[in-house]
Order: C-alpha cells, then structure tokens, then sequence
C-alpha cells in the first residue's frame, strides 16, 4: 500500500474538491502521523486499520477530499471496502485480547479468515490454529483448516450463535450401536434428542441443558458413545478417557490425528481400534471432510481398521 501525490490525488478523483473545513494543526499531525503508519504497508495491519479507523472517524480527510471512499481511492491506491475491511479487521484483534495468541495475528489474510468465524468461536479457531502450527507461524491456512475442524468455516455444523446442538439422525445413531455393539455399562454425555439413548436402552447418560454436565460427571463406564460438541472435542475426548474403557465418538476424521490429541491418548493408555467412515446426513452442513465414528479402546496396541458404515435400512 503507498501513498500518491497529493497531485495524482486530485487527479484521480477527477475533480477539485470542494474543502468543507480546514485541518487545524493537530489534525494536520495527526494525519500525517496515521500516513506514516499506512505508508509502513499491510504487515503492520493492525496499525494501519486504527490510523484508517482515525482518519475516518475525525474526517482528517476533508481538506482534498469529500468522502473517506476518494480519499482511499486517490490516496492509497485501495477500494473503500478494503479500506473498512482493514478497520474492522483491526478492531476485531484488539477486541479480542487474545495475547499470546492474537499477537501472532500479523497480517489482514489471517484477519480476514478469522473475520469469517462467528465471535463466540474465533478464540476457540485461534487456539486450535497456534495447537496445529506447533511452534511454528500462525497462517491463514492453518486458521482455515482449525476453523473446518470445529465446523465454523463459513459452513458450520455449529448453528448461528455458536451452539452445538446439532441432533444424530435415529438411523445413523442405531446403526453405530449395531456395528460397535457396546456392552456392560453405558453412557451418553449428549442426550440431546436423545437418538443414542434410545439406540441403548438402560445407558445412562448426561445433558447440560438439564443439569447433567458431562465434564463434571463421577462414575466409570464400560462405554462411552455420543456425538459430542465439536467446539469442546478435546475436553470431551479428555474426560471420556478418565472414565471410560472404550469411546466412540462421532467427529471429523482429523480431529482424532492432531497430535495434541493423540498425545493425549497415549498418555491416558487409549488408542483407535477404528474409524469407521459415515454418510454425511443431508442436513448437515457438507464439510468436504470425511465423516467418522472413532473407537478408541483402552490398552490396544493393534493397528486402526477403516470400515464404512452403511446406514440403510435392511429390505
């Protein structure tokens, strides 16, 4: 981003402009002091969208321009939505007060994807991308990629508002019982709709809306089957593995191959027995991700079996 000649300004707007009131000296400062700051270039982006978001806000503009779209267009050689792009994205960091993580937030390509996930959720992808970079730089890619784990990428699985109720079909949830077959004492940390409770009569099961909140449960089971929130895979995942022998979770196929994770199987002495691959149902949002059930099993050391799940009815 460079800044023109105040010639090649006028010249770009095609008409003199017709000054509304003069600058008075701190104005004129402080512009040229948010000038300097944009001149610096789009790496500094967080800065130069509080020196846009002053110039705008204080019409330090108006000496040689009549709106803050010219003086963007002449000025700065940029359309007036990347210039409110560049404001909004700057306030949305400094809102968030993410610090360790959001300082790593360099450049408006990274604002941008993180711009397209719901608030609630944008430190959740944040902390789930710097997990991902393992030490190395926080990229764009890489908060695309958080942000389709947790099913916020501009697609999600998470309604609007961030919830994570999203209901199991009765059909899918019965076949993952008929192909797992739990046995012994059972448990559903997501009642919801209640599609697993009532593919296994007997379980038990938890449900925060109610008061039963699986994080804070106390017992041990033979099983753990549910779909949990994809926004708390990982709590989830943690706590299933205190309490329970076996877990099949539905989930993204890559949510059980982040290396946090599996870091965290090792050390609770779990590991997968199987993805078994899912039909997306048709009203889910469509990832363009693989689907799966996940066993992981407590004191395996075989290999994991793919299977696919056929959920049609028999004839």
């Amino acid at each position: 981003m460079t800044l023109r000649s105040r010639n090649a300004a006028a010249t770009a707007i095609g008409k003199p402009c017709v000054l509304s009131s003069p600058l008075d000296a701190d104005e004129r400062r402080s512009l040229k002091r948010c000038e300097r700051v944009i001149a610096r270039g789009s790496k500094a982006f967080i800065a130069v969208g509080l020196a846009l978001s002053e110039i705008k806000e204080r019409r330090l503009y108006r000496e040689e321009f009549p709106t803050f779209e010219a003086y963007c267009q002449a000025r700065l050689n940029c359309s007036r939505s990347l210039g409110y792009r560049l404001i909004t994205h700057a306030a949305m960091v400094i809102e968030m007060g993410v610090s360790p993580i959001g300082d790593k937030l360099g450049t408006e390509s990274q604002a941008r994807e993180l711009a397209r996930v719901p608030r609630e959720m944008r430190k959740e992808v944040l902390r789930l991308a710097d997990e991902m970079a393992e030490g190395g730089p926080l990229t764009a890619r890489l908060i695309r990629q958080a942000a389709i784990e947790l099913g916020v990428d501009g697609n999600p699985l998470l309604p609007n508002g961030g919830s994570d109720d999203v209901q199991t079909p009765a059909e899918l949830a019965k076949a993952i019982v008929a192909h797992f077959l739990p046995s012994g004492r059972v448990l559903e940390p997501c009642r919801g709709g209640g599609a697993f409770v009532r593919a296994l009569p007997g379980c038990d099961w938890c449900d925060l809306a109610v008061g039963r909140d699986f994080l804070a449960a106390e017992g041990y089971w033979d099983w753990i089957v549910s779909n949990p929130p994809y926004s708390q895979f990982r709590a989830f995942l943690q706590k299933a593995m205190q309490v329970a022998d076996n877990i099949v979770f539905i989930s993204l196929v890559g949510a059980w191959f982040k290396r946090s994770l599996q870091d965290d199987m090792r050390q609770a002495g779990l590991a997968l027995v199987e993805m078994a691959e899912l039909p997306s149902p048709p009203d889910w949002p469509q990832f363009g991700l693989e689907l799966s059930a996940g066993w992981a099993r407590r004191g395996w050391q075989g290999s994991i079996a793919h299977t696919r799940l056929d959920t049609r009815p028999n004839p």
